[in-house]
């Protein structure tokens, strides 16, 4: 079996820096799991690693689509597959950072999710009965087909909810169903699982202070651009382009950059509360082999990878 890292945690916790540190140490290179930051042209409010900060180290995944371009669950495991290809091939290790644990856990088990794709027609029937009626309309339509999906996906996560109604709509089965199926599937990879976070008040003061970064960096005028790029192509946009088009409205409302970016920052801590809600789950499968890991290299130091996370949790990186 094949090695692979992956480093996973909300906002601000310091996935980018360690992945880097860590691919230093173990001759890896780095896929980002991350929908934004796959799209060119959202450098700032996706917090890309630029070319600089990545230090030699190989990257897939970034800056590689166009906003007008689609970005799903399929289209990120066929590109992850291919960059996991051309690591092994290169004699490296893989570290899959950042991105959510659907798009991780999808990779790591090769859930299958092919017969997810794609009846045009009824994709577009939903979306426009969405605009019309609302996220909660549609939200509704999952109760009965599928009672699980609507209890586990948000109303808000319309394109999660259009693809378990298409799913259904396709194959005559709740999607829940079929991934509960996939998901006792065995890891094709000899995997090392490590989830970081930090105390609530440190992270929520790092998120506010790349907020005000980003602003610093010119935020505004990348999501203004971007908003009119989106208003030129006849194409869905992206999940960042609506959370950048919901950033426009919100600073639109304040009369100074400050207010405007505590909106900002509350957005984002949002986020990082269900990033961390979301990976309690995984933490409950890995923590025990994490354990082992802190214990040996505390112990020991006899593995060079839980060495390296012990020096780096004792440095408060």
């Amino acid at each position: 079996m094949k090695p692979l890292v992956i480093l996973a945690g909300p906002t601000a916790v310091g996935k980018t820096a360690l992945s880097i540190k860590l691919a230093k140490k173990i001759n890896g290179a780095v896929i980002s799991a991350d929908s934004m930051q796959v799209y060119k042209h959202m450098d700032i409010g996706s917090a890309k690693v630029m070319p600089e900060e990545m230090k030699g180290i190989p990257h897939y995944l970034i800056n590689v689509l166009e906003p007008s371009e689609e970005f799903n669950i399929v289209r990120f495991q066929q590109m992850a597959k291919e960059a996991l290809q051309q690591i092994y091939a290169a004699g490296q290790i893989p570290i899959i950072a950042g991105g959510t644990g659907f798009y991780i856990q999808s990779l790591l088990y090769d859930i299958d999710f092919s017969k997810e794709e794609s009846d045009t027609a009824y994709r577009t029937e939903l979306t426009a009965f969405a605009k019309e009626y609302g996220a909660h309309a549609l939200h509704e339509k999952l109760k009965e087909i599928d009672p699980v999906s609507y209890e586990t996906i948000h109303e808000n996560n319309i394109k999660r909810v259009i693809r378990a109604l298409e799913f259904y709509h396709q194959n005559h089965t709740p999607i829940s169903a079929h991934n509960e199926k996939e998901h006792q599937k065995t890891s094709p990879y000899r995997f090392a699982y490590f989830v970081l976070t930090d105390e609530r008040e440190k992270l929520y003061r790092r998120i506010d202070q790349r907020v005000d970064l980003m602003m610093e960096q010119g935020l505004l005028t990348e999501v203004k651009t971007l908003y009119d790029m989106r208003r030129k192509e006849s194409a869905l946009p992206s999940t960042t382009i609506i959370a950048m088009i919901r950033m426009i409205r919100s600073a639109r409302l304040t009369t100074s950059f400050s207010k405007g970016t505590g909106n900002a920052g509350r957005w984002k801590n949002g986020r990082s509360r269900r990033t961390v809600c979301a990976f309690l789950i995984i933490i409950r499968s890995v923590r025990n082999l994490f354990k082992i890991w802190m214990q040996e290299a505390a112990a020991g130091r006899k593995n060079l990878l839980a060495a390296f996370f012990y020096d780096s949790y004792r440095k408060n990186l």
